[in-house]
């Protein structure tokens, strides 16, 4: 099933849980520009309502690049003024929060350019694979703005280290498939041809796995990042397992590991 409501994005609901997105502006090296702003702000609120017909969500670009950052070509209906720019910024930069927030694992995968903008919807995924081509850039430095754009300062540092962001933020230098491998940016790097179908495998291996149970891990990995110590973890690992422990979709998982068969997952 193919969403209509969007200009920017196309989104495909697949069997057994999974959705498909794709950036589709393949002419433009899937730049951003306000509408794919808008259409996206759009797509992830939607997810964050908690959708149960979607479990997992492949996120690629269309064409040969995932997305090669903010369409600068498209910059004169950017507004004018401090309050204008905040509001845009702001609403543009809310789509790292909402792809968080969201309860469905997203798997990305990248090839060609992830500039930008781009490199920021990358590291907002749960997992990245990567296509040998892709070239990896934190653009904003090169145009004079902040090197931090869009939870690239919170999220990257906790990827890769502090001191490889720093030097991919500060340097707005490009990275290639093995150095962004080795860096720890992606989880294995694929020829490009291949790279849907990686990433839809990826994607029905979490979907194998217990719906609640996937949720509440995606929320406790989010979290874990900022409690203050081991303690407030475990206090989140012992409710979250308190409360899947007490759904149908354990003891069902349990049997069927015994009965040597495929899970029946219901959700509950």
């Amino acid at each position: 099933m193919m969403s209509s409501q969007y200009k920017t994005i196309t989104f495909e609901k697949r069997e057994k849980g999974l959705g498909v997105l794709r950036l589709n502006r393949p002419d433009k090296r899937n730049a951003v520009n306000l509408e794919m702003f808008e259409d996206l702000n759009k797509f992830w609120s939607s997810m964050m309502k908690d959708d149960d017909d979607t479990r997992v969500i492949a996120f690629l670009g269309e064409g040969a690049s995932f997305c090669s950052g903010l369409d600068l070509k498209s910059g004169a209906s950017v507004p004018r003024g401090t309050p204008a720019i905040y509001k845009l910024n702001k609403e543009g930069m809310d789509i790292a929060v909402k792809m968080r927030k969201c309860p469905q694992p997203i798997v990305c995968g990248i090839q060609g350019h992830a500039y930008g903008v781009g490199l920021s919807y990358a590291l907002a995924s749960d997992i990245r694979i990567l296509g040998e081509s892709v070239k990896i850039q934190a653009t904003f430095a090169r145009i004079g703005l902040a090197g931090t754009d869009t939870a690239a300062s919170y999220i990257l540092p906790r990827v890769v280290g502090f001191s490889n962001a720093a030097d991919i933020l500060m340097t707005a230098r490009t990275i290639d498939a093995k150095e962004a491998y080795h860096m720890g940016l992606g989880s294995a790097v694929v020829p490009d041809d291949k790279l849907a179908d990686v990433v839809i495998e990826k994607c029905n291996q979490i979907l194998a796995n217990g719906p609640f149970g996937i949720r509440l891990t995606k929320w406790t990995l989010n979290t874990s990042l900022d409690v203050p110590s081991l303690e407030h973890v475990i206090a989140l690992e012992v409710a979250n397992q308190t409360m899947a422990m007490t759904g149908k979709d354990f003891m069902e998982g349990v049997t069927s590991l015994i009965e040597k068969r495929p899970p029946d997952w219901k959700n509950k």
